[in-house]
């Protein structure tokens, strides 16, 4: 690469982290409602129970 092109990456300024409309609104929405309904909490702790689930038997290779 040129130094040219090196430098003309450092003045590059575009817009990297796109937040569609609909992610907004969601976002907006959960901040205003942040109560869980039971099956929001039953896929929050579904999901947390795969990050720290042990397996009942080693695994024999």
């Amino acid at each position: 690469m040129s130094i040219f092109s090196k430098l003309f990456k450092c003045f590059d300024k575009k817009e990297r982290h796109y937040i569609s409309e609909a992610d907004l609104m969601l976002q907006k929405f959960d901040a205003s409602h942040p109560q869980k309904s039971v099956s929001q909490l039953k896929e929050i702790a579904k999901h947390k129970n795969i990050f720290y689930r042990k397996s009942e038997q080693p695994i024999k290779w």
